[in-house]
């Protein structure tokens, strides 16, 4: 469904048209404007991955907003249908997703118009994992800001060698010593999260169960991000790309006696070139998701050992981890990872005081969250 509407601080030749979710139903075009750099394309794995979203309110959800100029198309916003769960009780939430506004009409005021425009149709908004190009946009808006502190462990020194060894007779050399002094690392590591980790099992799951609604019902406190096993089968079964080379996989942990004491969710992905600093060819692995329903039992430094001994049985070059502020505390430093910028994860209080007041302590925030996941 295609809906019309000029911005109200856009020249007359621009406009902003909404798209509900009952126009990826059918085979038609989401719109009728010219489109010749394929921006409001969605792909088969995008559109597949918002009709089966479980926290989709119906078809008139909206899913994307496009910024018009004349009859050419000249940006996109998507959304996501989202919740969040406050005091224990569902809150109604979307997540912005791919803002894009190619660059022959950035001083258009596209982009911004497009955000303004969502915060005009809901009052609750989050986005995660934004670009650098984006995020002073909506730090401008006053939307809060959490910034999730990235850390990578390195496993392979082939990126980082090709990188920045000028000299190509001397990569060779430099990558055996380097990779010799990285396995001695990892069998430290390896040692001293042995000692750690003992009496806790990792059970790879294929499905969210019933069990984990049941333990994810109890107890819940404060502000987070919905979850439940529809939920995260949601993020298991789908992504926006279809690479071959990544993948992603559930874990239980369960104590000896068999008690389900959290579950994290990790992904792997191929990346040609990855983050600003031009690393080529990287399988990166990261610990994307995760809840402690025993904090007593395990705690969030044994739970990223944990992540991190799962991740490296997938062989990837490096791995990330992104801190969310009930995890700051990690002393990811002296397990050999090196920090690397931050994760932004921002939102959108509108007028709900409680979202806007309350303390980062009492959010409940993942890497996961938003459209970070499938990306």
């Amino acid at each position: 469904m295609l809906e019309g509407g000029c911005g109200s601080i856009m020249r007359e030749t621009s406009s902003i048209h909404l798209i509900r979710r009952r126009a990826l139903l059918g085979e038609q075009p989401l719109h009728s404007f010219a489109d010749p750099d394929g921006i409001v394309a969605l792909t088969p794995e995008k559109r597949r991955t918002q009709l089966e979203n479980p926290l989709s309110a119906g078809d008139d959800d909206l899913v994307q907003i496009v910024g018009v100029r004349g009859e050419r198309v000249g940006g996109r916003l998507d959304v996501i249908a989202g919740r969040l769960e406050v005091d224990g009780q569902p809150v109604p939430f979307v997540w912005a997703s791919t803002l894009y506004v190619p660059p022959e009409f950035r001083q258009s005021l596209l982009g911004v118009t497009m955000v303004l425009k969502l915060q005009q149709l809901h009052d609750l908004i989050g986005v995660c994992g934004v670009s650098q190009m984006a995020l002073p946009l909506y730090q401008k808006l006053k939307w809060r800001d959490f910034a999730m502190p990235r850390y990578i462990l390195l496993r392979r020194s082939r990126a980082i060698v090709e990188r920045y060894v000028k000299a190509r007779m001397l990569v060779p050399p430099l990558r055996v010593l380097a990779d010799a002094a990285l396995a001695v690392q990892r069998s430290l590591s390896a040692v001293v999260r042995a000692v750690r980790t003992a009496g806790l099992r990792v059970e790879p799951m294929s499905r969210a169960t019933p069990e984990l609604d049941e333990a994810l019902g109890s107890g819940q406190r404060g502000i987070a991000t919905h979850r439940s096993a529809a939920f995260i089968n949601w993020l298991l079964d789908n992504s926006f790309e279809s690479d071959p080379r990544n993948r992603k996989g559930l874990f239980y942990v369960r104590a000896r006696d068999g008690r389900l004491l959290a579950y994290f969710i990790a992904k792997s992905r191929f990346y040609e070139t990855a983050t600003h600093r031009g690393f080529k060819n990287l399988q990166l692995g990261s610990l994307q998701d995760f809840r402690i329903f025993e904090p007593g039992i395990i705690s969030p430094q044994t739970l990223i050992l944990l992540s991190v001994r799962e991740i490296s049985n997938w062989n990837p070059d490096a791995i990330e981890i992104c801190l969310p502020p009930d995890c700051r505390d990690v002393p990811l430093r002296r397990w050999g990872f090196v920090p690397a910028g931050s994760l932004h994860l921002l939102v959108k209080c509108g007028r709900n005081d409680r979202l806007a007041t309350a303390p980062e302590s009492d959010w409940t925030i993942r890497p996961s969250d938003g459209d970070n996941f499938f990306s």
